[in-house]
């Protein structure tokens, strides 16, 4: 269950907490102080997820442009990284969406700032 936690992994959680259940440790004194652990971290790799899907969902639609606009391009991903990073992305899948997404917008800057020039 400890790598379970330091991982942010919340499939390795759920199973570690079944087993615990399954072999009766739930309730042990020495156990439930991990069980509150891997509940607490469950419960914010749930709020996680919310701003994972969010961040996909922006990532994909970076890409395109509104009506041509470029100007609003990148402000909403940018945003949304901000929260991200306030957030602090813990899941494997978390850190490297907001690494992406960061490394994204570094490009997106650099490219704008060579076009003008």
């Amino acid at each position: 269950m400890k790598r379970s936690l330091e991982q942010y992994d919340q499939k390795e959680l759920k199973e570690a907490m079944q087993e615990a259940e399954t072999l009766g440790l739930s309730t042990h004194i020495d156990m439930k102080k991990d069980i509150q652990e891997a509940q607490d971290v469950l419960e914010r790799i749930q709020h996680e997820q919310v701003f994972t899907q969010k961040l996909k969902l922006q990532l994909n639609a970076d890409g395109k442009l509104q009506n041509g606009d470029k100007s609003t391009l990148s402000f909403e991903i940018e945003e949304q990284l901000q929260e991200c990073e306030q957030f602090g992305m813990k899941t494997p899948l978390g850190r490297d969406l907001l690494e992406i997404g960061l490394k994204l917008v570094s490009l997106r800057k650099a490219l704008h700032s060579a076009d003008s020039r």
